[in-house]
């Protein structure tokens, strides 16, 4: 290889390469590694002559980005890995394939076409003039080569006859946006000629994968998931359903200071679930969440927008419900006493109820709970026959203070493991 191509990792288990788009590079696919690097191998490649990867002097063609990949895989020692890859990067990801098939385990293809005729025209049109212009002064200037090679990507390539893609028989997911550049039909085509291929389209635009991650990443994993081998994917941080598919779990939140945000946020990261704050959650259909967990902020014995998760209780039987709530006080009996009052409805007896300590922020607090918080400081400070718990409440609530910690929400990861 005349270049050594760039590349970011992640991860550890079946390896994973991730091919981007025509003049992007692999932070395009930042959604998706933070998503699946708990059980994946990542490797977001920079095509040669995009990115940090430099031009080289070796043809600028599909044919050559798939030699390089090659490449790239045997300097990794990596004989065999699944390809995901975008719009370019799904068409080198099928010449790759055609090429080598033997150093494919599964094959994403997202927004690939086979030929220019694929691409809508109201798309093409301006590609092909910009490459015609590019093209007038590539002789006078680098920029403006640099610039007829990249579009003449999506000019002159790839040229791939759809009875070649008979060859491939490595597990193929094919997928596209509603409102693709890549006619819907033309994506079809691709699908029904590669064999037992599966074809996924989903609401969006060309950019799916960025801009829609949960949607985009959730038909990958369940394309993953009932096309590879079980023990080559790690599941370190999902649980499975009795079905073997991977549960779907969302966290919802209401926070005021940032303490539940902060947790919620600790929650889904650990968990992959998605996370929603507590006003986007009420315009979201949550039919097809196998899990629901809400978290909230508690103030005075009771927790803020609780109302909301015990009125969808019913609606949600059958599913997993749990409830965290963030409150000042550290963990004691006393407040495990006043959760429990709290939780002891019996329309709450299906939900699994959990307390983590959050602490005080007073610049963010509004107006009137820093008032209502300094005169509750105050009384304490006022008693004579005050005990010692209460001096040290007095002294550490006089000033905003954090006492969150990952650690109190193992409890919940397990519950959400059980």
């Amino acid at each position: 290889m005349d270049v050594s191509l760039y590349y970011q990792e992640w991860g550890e288990g079946e390896p994973l390469f991730l091919l981007h788009g025509n003049g992007e590079d692999g932070t395009y696919f930042v959604n998706q590694t933070t998503y699946f690097s708990d059980r994946y191998r990542l490797i977001a490649v920079d095509t040669r002559g995009h990115g940090k990867s430099l031009r080289g002097t070796a043809p600028f063609t599909m044919e050559q980005f798939a030699i390089d990949l090659h490449k790239l895989m045997d300097r990794l020692q990596i004989q065999k890995a699944v390809i995901l890859g975008f719009s370019d990067g799904a068409n080198i990801a099928m010449k790759f394939a055609l090429k080598y098939p033997d150093r494919v385990k599964a094959l994403i293809l997202n927004g690939g076409n086979l030929n220019t005729k694929g691409v809508k025209r109201s798309i093409q049109i301006p590609i092909e003039i910009g490459y015609r212009f590019a093209k007038l002064f590539a002789g006078k200037s680098e920029e403006a080569k640099s610039h007829m090679e990249i579009l003449g990507l999506m000019v002159n390539e790839p040229n791939i006859r759809p009875e070649e893609l008979c060859v491939i028989q490595a597990p193929t997911l094919v997928v596209a946006g509603t409102r693709d550049m890549i006619k819907q039909s033309h994506t079809e085509t691709i699908a029904q000629n590669i064999p037992d291929a599966k074809l996924s389209i989903i609401p969006g635009d060309h950019f799916i994968a960025n801009k829609k991650p949960e949607a985009f990443n959730q038909v990958v994993e369940d394309f993953l998931w009932t096309s590879l081998p079980k023990h080559i994917i790690k599941y370190s941080r999902h649980q499975k359903t009795g079905r073997g598919k991977p549960v779907k779990t969302i966290v919802i939140y209401s926070s005021k200071t940032g303490f539940t945000k902060r947790y919620a946020g600790w929650i889904a990261k650990e968990t992959g679930a998605e996370c929603l704050p507590l006003a986007e959650a009420k315009k979201k259909d949550l039919a097809g969440y196998d899990v629901i967990v809400f978290g909230s902020w508690a103030c005075a014995g009771s927790i803020r927008d609780v109302g909301w998760f015990t009125g969808n209780m019913d609606r949600w039987k059958g599913k997993k419900q749990i409830v965290f709530c963030v409150g000042a006080s550290p963990v004691t009996p006393d407040v495990e006493k006043s959760l429990a009052q709290n939780f002891n409805e019996p329309k709450l007896e299906g939900a699994n109820v959990f307390y983590c300590p959050g602490g005080l922020n007073y610049e963010k607090m509004s107006v009137s709970s820093r008032l209502m918080m300094r005169m509750f400081v105050k009384a304490i400070k006022a008693k004579k026959d005050k005990s010692a718990a209460e001096e040290e409440m007095a002294r550490v609530m006089s000033a905003s203070y954090d006492i969150s910690d990952k650690k109190y929400i193992e409890p919940i990861i397990t519950c959400l493991r059980g």
